[in-house]
């Protein structure tokens, strides 16, 4: 393939630009002003010190300080150590004319290093990061090094930097700016860069795949795991509790108290002092009437509800003192009001977040008018994605979502209207008609918060604020609760009903398969790429179970027979069990701990096979088998589910329910003979074949009794 050069390929990247026509060597020679004018034209600011980035081409939760703009002179003397106080300003600017350069050739140039983005410039919200810490803290290096040996040429500050001090830096930095160097390389190659680390060929691949280094250590794997069944429970149930008692009175409430704070306004031509302000909102809130839903006076939240200022650990002494509601209900002042606000918004976030799914980014991104409706009249929540597209600003996209979540986003719409105009005015000091409403979803509203309506973007802080008022678990499962796990609740939420109850789905949305429903409710990739890994690890897990269970009989003699399962299925398995083990003595191995797991595997092909059609009954029918259902290949019929089906498994518990039918089928069968009801009895008689061969155990009990002897000899 023939190579591409630098200029080429730069001018067809920029292509679309019509007034940008420089060629990569310029870029690497231009002087400040013309670097500068660069940096306009793309929109990363207009002086050399400062990189600065669109806030709406950050998502939602990097819309941070620092992320927006970054000063490079003062990250790079920040990192100094015992030269932080070295003086001269042509030194660093020559550093930070360096740093410009290389932030726009990761912009406009070819610089990603991965498959996928091979060829490609990088997204604004990495450059935002490496402006901020890598790049300053590589640079940084350098500086220290050149200042060291007298050579304060500025723009040569990387030919210094000793890649053995990288690794002395400690945690995961010293990886991302072995990334930058490996970085400067590849654009090297490419003519595209100038200046890179020496020695680089010989030390940087083996810093770079190096397991041992201690400055090169990742970051211990730490997973976002789901939330556990009760915890979820615990919080859904309080939340839409919040959700549908508090957001009403929240929203009357901050309207009386806006109209109480204009009329002084208008009365005194002034906004009132700090005092007085406190004086009207405890005024208005000692007269408020707070009903729930059916217009009850709430004299208390019937969960654990944290005061203002409480920290987690006076909570649990709270509650050790048996003291099941502090003191704190109703609210009595400002802070109290805005904690109360914001506890009902992240009720509302915790709602519609594990309704989609969605990243934090994209939850994020919703706006008060996001709820709009297809043709076909089911609601969905537009927003803006990020991940895995080119669009700096986002992409906008669609999640189909339950009336429950289409409740919440409208509640949350009318409530950060009527609290921003409440809070905004008390924080400026004007009337509250005069504030022009914003169109963000999620504000920053907190008890001890100023701009409290403008955008948020540290999610995960404002959820474990409101998991401790709940007096909840900041750390479910020994795990920080954070947005991200509730899209891997969801998705095992939503593997479990696939798995255990398929029919529900498919009846709720009317669908033919399961396939159609889960592409319906779950119309992101990724998303749908996680359920089905968890659906397939559900599928192998239950037939390991099995499969265990049916071995640990036959150690045990429990006497059941196929580890008390049943089913014609039971006879299958336990001859693969058989089979398995004859496998294994002549490969020279005996049954081990992972034996089970590679049958299950087998047995499910690898968990594609094995579904719950109905509760404690399983198919193992394998995709290109037929079955009594359906005669057909593919999924199960579970409405035509046969006791008679050889794919047909069924769990223990049930045991004790098909012995009770088979009593009854017999009791009847016995009185409809005595009535001379011949249709009657032939009915009984057909219940108690189709029964009494579902578990063997159960088989060899009855075939002692005379009735069900005799109502089987009518086959023969």
């Amino acid at each position: 393939m023939q190579k591409t050069t630098g200029a080429n390929a730069l001018l067809k990247i920029t292509s679309k630009s019509a007034s940008f026509t420089e060629s990569a060597p310029s870029i690497l020679t231009a002087s400040i002003s013309r670097i500068i004018e660069i940096k306009g034209l793309f929109r990363h600011g207009n002086t050399l010190d400062l990189w600065e980035t669109p806030t709406e081409w950050l998502p939602p939760s990097s819309r941070l300080p620092h992320r927006i703009a970054s000063d490079l002179r003062k990250r790079i003397r920040s990192y100094l150590g015992e030269f932080k106080h070295f003086d001269n300003s042509s030194f660093f600017d020559e550093v930070v004319l360096l740093a410009n350069r290389y932030l726009l050739m990761l912009r406009i140039g070819p610089s990603g290093l991965g498959a996928r983005s091979l060829n490609r410039s990088l997204d604004v919200t990495t450059i935002s990061h490496i402006a901020y810490k890598p790049l300053p803290e590589l640079l940084a290096l350098g500086c220290i090094s050149a200042i060291r040996r007298s050579d304060l040429c500025g723009s040569n500050v990387l030919r210094h930097v000793d890649l053995a001090s990288v690794q002395s830096i400690g945690g995961d930095s010293a990886a991302k700016i072995l990334i930058e160097i490996q970085r400067m390389e590849m654009l090297k190659d490419k003519d595209m860069w100038l200046d890179v680390p020496r020695q680089t060929k010989s030390l940087l691949i083996p810093l770079l795949t190096s397991a041992t280094p201690e400055a090169n250590k990742a970051k211990s794997a730490d997973p976002h795991l789901p939330l556990p069944d009760w915890y979820v429970a615990q919080m859904a149930s309080r939340s839409l509790w919040l959700s549908a008692n508090l957001s009403e009175n929240l929203i009357r409430v901050s309207e009386d108290i806006s109209k109480v704070w204009n009329e002084f306004i208008v009365r005194r031509g002034r906004a009132p002092s700090t005092t007085v302000e406190g004086r009207i909102v405890r005024r208005v809130l000692s007269m408020f009437g707070w009903v729930n839903a059916e217009g009850t006076p709430i004299e208390n939240l019937p969960f654990q509800f944290k005061p203002v200022g409480a920290n987690y650990l006076q909570l649990k002494k709270l509650l050790k003192a048996n003291d099941p509601q502090p003191r704190n209900w109703p609210p009595k002042n400002i802070r109290e009001l805005k904690h109360v606000i914001a506890s009902v918004q992240m009720a509302h976030y915790f709602i519609v977040a594990l309704s989609i799914g969605a990243r934090a980014s994209e939850a994020l991104s919703l706006e008060r008018t996001s709820v709009r409706y297809s043709p076909e009249g089911r609601p969905l929540l537009s927003g803006l994605t990020y991940k895995l597209i080119e669009k700096f600003a986002g992409e906008e996209r669609d999640w189909a979502i339950p009336n429950t979540a289409v409740i919440a986003v409208e509640r949350q719409s009318r409530l950060m209207g009527a609290a921003e105009r409440l809070l905004v005015a008390v924080e400026t000091g004007r009337l509250t008609t005069s504030v022009e409403l914003s169109n963000n979803l999620w504000g920053r509203v907190g008890a001890h918060s100023r701009n409290s309506t403008t955008p948020l973007v540290t999610i995960n802080k404002h959820l474990q604020n409101f998991a401790e008022t709940l007096g909840m678990d900041i750390q479910p499962s020994g795990q920080n609760i954070r947005s991200h796990r509730f899209r891997k609740t969801l998705a095992r939420l939503v593997a479990l009903a696939l798995t255990q109850a398929p029919k529900i789905l498919m009846e709720i949305f009317g669908h033919k398969s399961i396939e159609m429903t889960l592409h319906y409710i779950l119309s992101d990739p990724s998303l749908r790429a996680e359920i089905e890994i968890v659906v397939k690890e559900l599928r192998i897990m239950t037939a390991k179970k099995a499969v265990e269970e049916m071995v640990a009989e036959e150690r045990n003699l429990h006497g059941k027979g196929f580890g008390g399962y049943g089913g014609l299925a039971s006879i299958t398995i336990s001859s693969a069990i058989d089979k398995h083990k004859v496998a294994l003595h002549r490969r020279g191995s005996s049954w081990g701990m992972n034996s089970a797991y590679e049958l299950a595997e087998l047995l499910t092909t690898k968990g594609e096979a094995w579904d719950y059609v109905r509760r404690g009954v399983i198919c193992t029918k394998l995709p290109g088998e037929t079955g009594v259902c359906n005669h057909k290949k593919g999924r199960p019929e579970p409405s035509q589910c046969q006791p008679t089906c050889e794919h047909r498994l069924e769990e223990e518990f049930l045991r004790a329910d098909v012995d009770g039918v088979i009593q009854d089928c017999v009791n009847n069968l016995e009185l409809a003979k005595s009535s001379g009801e011949s249709l009657v009895s032939s009915f009984w008689a057909s219940e108690i074949r189709k029964n009494v061969s579902r578990f063997p155990d159960l088989q060899t009990k009855w075939l002692k009794n005379s009735t069900v002897a005799e109502a089987l000899s009518l086959l023969k």
